[in-house]
């Protein structure tokens, strides 16, 4: 069984701050829903009032319609993985896989069984009669996933568990969480800071910015029409370009036009974001927006290039040479720069706004 969360006008205070904003949210059944923002943006404070850690201010935390406010964290059939595997250091890993199925007074062969089937899952039959101590990160970050998954639980909360492993374990691990996930088909909240992380194991992402949701949406619609600036600037690399906006059009430092309908007919100061691999490099043209090469870099897939425009603002371009037939470019050359209306988000002069 798997539940339908719901989060309504939830808030949490400390003191006069609101660390959880008035926050709504629903997570279906069976998706894997990521809560991803900066550090201290209230993801972790959110997902400990889920679980039942954090007491709640205001609002509602709704398990498929059944408002679980005031039920203790240990009725709510939880499986937690932590960020510091708070794995058991006295216990061997089979002790600590079936440290949770005891505790609901399962006993003998289903215990077995039970234990058995988690370790198999995550790969770690061979390490059962091992300490904590013997085990790498990764490992033990395995023994905190079979442990959390063997209970069966109706929901699964994940808080940064790849952010103490090197950057090659957390590819792996992150690989094995999605499969797991998809596998077993739990419902499945998922906290993180890295937006890589999010944007590879997420059905869906809200992004959080102190305390309050930013955008809701699939990895794909909040990388390519990220709401306002703010989630245009946090999810991936973007090029942010001051422009105005007249009936029909848009001018990119006095020079360059493209036609665009913004909303509500929107004219005035503007703000263009362009993701790097969303612009060309050509040879220059008056009737282009041009720049200067600032640094080019190799980087194997692709040419990263710092151009700078008329205006001194750097833009960051890459260019990938997936035939080796691109013309490459140097340190010092003057170059034409394209990009259009289909490949980048507009937002009112604050960034508050998407106009597109």
């Amino acid at each position: 069984m798997s539940h339908v969360v719901t989060i309504r006008d939830i808030v949490k205070r400390f003191g006069d701050f609101n660390a959880v904003d008035h926050i709504n949210l629903t997570v279906q059944n069976g998706e894997f829903f990521t809560l991803l923002g900066p550090s201290g943006c209230g993801k972790t404070t959110l997902l400990r009032m889920i679980a039942g850690f954090n007491e709640i201010d205001n609002g509602q935390i709704l398990f498929d319609e059944k408002q679980i406010n005031d039920l203790p964290a240990h009725k709510r059939n939880i499986g937690m993985v932590f960020q510091n595997y708070a794995v058991f250091p006295h216990m061997t890993v089979w002790e600590n896989v079936a440290y949770g199925l005891k505790a609901r007074n399962i006993k003998g062969d289903e215990l077995n069984a039970r234990v058995n089937e988690g370790l198999q899952a995550m790969k770690i039959e061979g390490l059962k009669d091992r300490q904590p101590s013997q085990l790498s990160g990764g490992q033990q970050q395995r023994v905190a996933l079979a442990r959390s998954i063997v209970i069966r639980p109706d929901l699964l909360l994940m808080d940064e568990p790849l952010s103490n492993l090197d950057a090659k374990l957390r590819l792996e691990m992150r690989s094995v969480i999605r499969k797991l996930q998809k596998s077993l088909s739990t419902t499945t909240i998922y906290v993180t800071h890295d937006q890589e992380e999010a944007l590879a194991i997420s059905d869906r992402i809200a992004v959080i910015n102190a305390g309050k949701i930013e955008q809701i949406d699939t990895p794909d619609n909040l990388y390519n029409r990220p709401a306002n600036r703010f989630v245009a600037g946090f999810i991936g690399t973007s090029n942010f370009i001051s422009a105005s906006a007249k009936k029909g059009a848009i001018c990119i430092l006095d020079s360059y036009v493209l036609e665009a309908d913004l909303k509500s007919g929107y004219t005035g100061d503007i703000v263009i974001c362009v993701r790097p691999e969303q612009i060309q490099l050509t040879a220059p043209d008056d009737s282009q927006l041009t720049g200067s090469i600032s640094t080019a870099t190799f980087l194997g897939s692709h040419y990263e290039y710092e151009v700078i425009l008329p205006n001194s603002q750097m833009i960051l371009i890459n260019q990938y040479n997936e035939q080796k037939k691109l013309r490459t470019y140097d340190a010092g050359d003057q170059v034409g720069i394209l990009f259009s209306a289909d490949h980048m988000n507009v937002y009112n002069s604050d960034g508050t706004e998407g106009l597109l």
